[in-house]
């Protein structure tokens, strides 16, 4: 190749761009200097920085002159300006003056702009380097790839949330009371739980989940706290088969599936949601899938088990089938294939017949249908679930002031930008019907657990978002394919960054804290399996394994909360928010005036208190 035509203006300009970038990658990771400042390396030489820069872009001059297949314009433009934009992350989190995730909207619009400029003008094409065209991914490479990816995601999340839990940091709610439960599944069979109300109940009162039986099996080969997270982690991991099986239906070809495992692997909604611990919606993801391959496959006996497993979630698992079944519908309708709309009208009718047995089991048997703390935006003091309706209908004004809010807006980004939007990317309307779970889920709610990240709420709806990309994107092609693939796993990336990798700090706190950790363990050692405890959040987890288990409430207890008067109370004195340290203090006081002794301290760690009788029957 001749050098005049390594030195047209469009390559000058991607070379020089590709040079700054490098430059300040390279500046940006030996500097803890904070780039938010306006100080931020003003004391460096400028003349420097430029020089490097000039130095960066003879080298790529000469490589493209050298090997002009390699388009290492285009290349070195992206490598680098990636690699600038994730260096810059770390310090976007721990910054205060900084919002993170402003930040990575901002900056993944500029990397979209960056993306679709070298891909639409042909600067970044990797068949025609060397050895990367010999390269082919066939049917058993894929299957290794998408295995490796599930099982990844599986030891990473196990590995965060098994550390919670061993650093005294899964609270009762939402861990120590599913120990609790399957304790009792394993002893006596039924799901009865102390902690939750602090009465001895079923948890079913409080949730209708009976899929949790289907692991159960597990638990008693298994019977410790560390065997439900890792179930969790594996349930969820389990979604990467059907979404492949998926993927290889809609003749998707192996690269693109790779390309949506990897985004299944590391989107952020998966994995952080996790971070609070074992829940019932973790079912949600891998059971919907079934559900969509074997409505795909027309498989339509294997379409009725799996949606009826899906109910078996949760009370309000329903909603999923129930919009699953009016999309199948309206699809088929539309292409007049009636005989597949009257199984989507099966479906709808066996949904909503569970949800009036579920609303029917929680009213009389259970603690009611948890509408006004879900939906209480849309209800009456005096009413319930059936005035939201009425309000939905009457005022749909007022449903449009709830639906984005800042907060939720952020959460849309959250959801939408690791997928590059493209649950959006269709012309049939049949097709949005499937984005209406996200909507009443998460939207419409202003129960702000449910659009948040770190919650088990996304669960369900992730997997509608991820089977829209799917049928949207086996109907892409060309250059179009290319760019939301590769913006989606960049966008993907980056959040995952931001919302996830952050809370595999837990690892690094254990070991740093093992020994505190390890006297504390060993203190709980002093209790016996068959006393009754009253103990702190975060400790009552590791003592849930025993047939009575309360929590301790600092603010809600009155004077002395001597209701339960067990044979043992544990209290964390590692401090916290609130005052808690004192709060125990007080707790403890009023403990020790009604009858209980101290039995063990461990300075800034732990204090275990014992009943009067049971200290004299022991030291006598």
């Amino acid at each position: 190749m001749k050098f005049s035509h390594a030195m047209t203006f469009e390559k000058i300009m991607m070379r020089v761009l590709a040079s700054w970038f490098a430059v300040n990658f390279f500046v940006k990771i030996v500097s803890a200097a904070n780039f938010a400042s306006k100080n931020y390396l003003q004391d460096s030489s400028f003349f420097v920085f430029v020089l490097k820069t000039i130095t960066f872009f003879f080298v790529i001059t000469v490589i493209d002159c050298l090997f002009p297949a390699l388009r290492v314009d285009g290349f070195a433009f992206l490598s680098f300006i990636l690699a600038y934009s994730f260096s810059l992350l770390p310090q976007a989190l721990s910054k205060p003056e900084v919002n993170e995730y402003y930040f990575a909207i901002a900056l993944l619009a500029f990397l979209a702009a960056a993306i679709y400029y070298v891909l639409k003008n042909d600067l970044l094409n990797v068949t025609n380097m060397p050895y990367i065209n010999k390269l082919k991914l066939n049917d058993r490479a894929t299957v290794f790839i998408v295995a490796a990816l599930g099982v990844s995601f599986a030891v990473f999340v196990s590995h965060v949330t098994v550390y919670r839990y061993l650093s005294f940091y899964a609270p009762n709610f939402d861990f120590g009371i599913f120990v609790n439960m399957f304790h009792n599944m394993r002893t006596r069979f039924f799901p009865y739980v102390t902690s939750e109300r602090n009465l001895l109940l079923s948890h079913f009162a409080v949730h209708i989940s009976p899929i949790y039986y289907l692991v159960l099996p597990f638990y008693l080969l298994f019977p410790h706290p560390q065997t439900l997270q890792i179930l969790q982690a594996v349930i969820l991991a389990s979604g990467i088969i059907p979404l492949y099986l998926l993927a290889k239906h809609k003749g998707l070809s192996n690269k693109t599936i790779v390309f949506l495992s990897f985004l299944y692997a590391l989107y952020p909604a998966l994995s952080s949601g996790c971070y609070y611990d074992l829940h019932e919606n973790c079912f949600l993801t891998a059971l919907l899938f079934w559900t969509f391959y074997f409505y795909e496959k027309k498989k339509y006996i294997l379409l009725y088990i799996f949606a009826f497993l899906v109910l078996l979630v949760k009370e309000d698992a329903p909603i999923y089938i129930a919009f699953f079944a009016l999309y199948i519908i309206l699809s088929n309708l539309s292409e007049k294939n009636y005989k597949a709309s009257l199984h989507g009208c099966g479906l709808f009718l066996m949904a909503a017949a569970y949800f009036a047995f579920s609303w029917f089991m929680m009213s009389k048997y259970g603690q009611g249908i948890m509408d006004k703390s879900r939906y209480g935006n849309y209800i009456p003091d005096d009413g319930n679930i059936t005035n939201m309706v009425k309000t939905v209908v009457i005022n749909p004004g007022y449903v449009f002031t709830q639906l984005l809010t800042a907060e939720k807006l952020i959460y849309m980004f959250k959801m939408l930008l690791p997928l590059a939007f493209m649950p959006f990317m269709t012309k049939k309307a049949s097709r949005l019907t499937l984005f209406f779970p996200l909507i009443l889920m998460s939207l419409m709610t202003n129960y702000g657990y449910q659009f948040n990240l770190r919650f088990q709420y996304q669960f369900g709806v992730l997997a509608f978002l991820f089977y829209m990309t799917l049928l949207n994107i086996s109907e892409m092609e060309g250059f179009n394919k290319r760019f939301v693939l590769f913006f989606a796993v960049v966008a993907t990336t980056m959040i995952f960054c931001l919302n996830s990798l952050p809370d595999s700090s837990v690892i690094r706190n254990y070991i740093n804290n093992k020994a505190n950790y390890s006297k504390m363990n060993e203190a709980l050692k002093r209790i016996p399996s068959d006393a009754s405890v009253k103990s702190s959040t975060f400790i009552l987890a590791h003592l849930a394994n025993r047939n009575e288990i309360y929590a301790i409430d600092y603010e809600a207890y009155h004077n002395t909360d001597m209701v339960h008067n067990t044979d043992y109370i544990v209290l964390d004195m590692r401090g916290g928010a609130d005052n808690e340290d004192s709060i125990a203090r007080n707790y403890i006081s009023d403990a020790l005036r009604n009858g209980y002794y101290l039995l063990f301290e461990e300075k800034g760690l732990i204090i275990i208190l014992i009943r009067g009788d049971l200290t004299a029957r022991r030291w006598t």
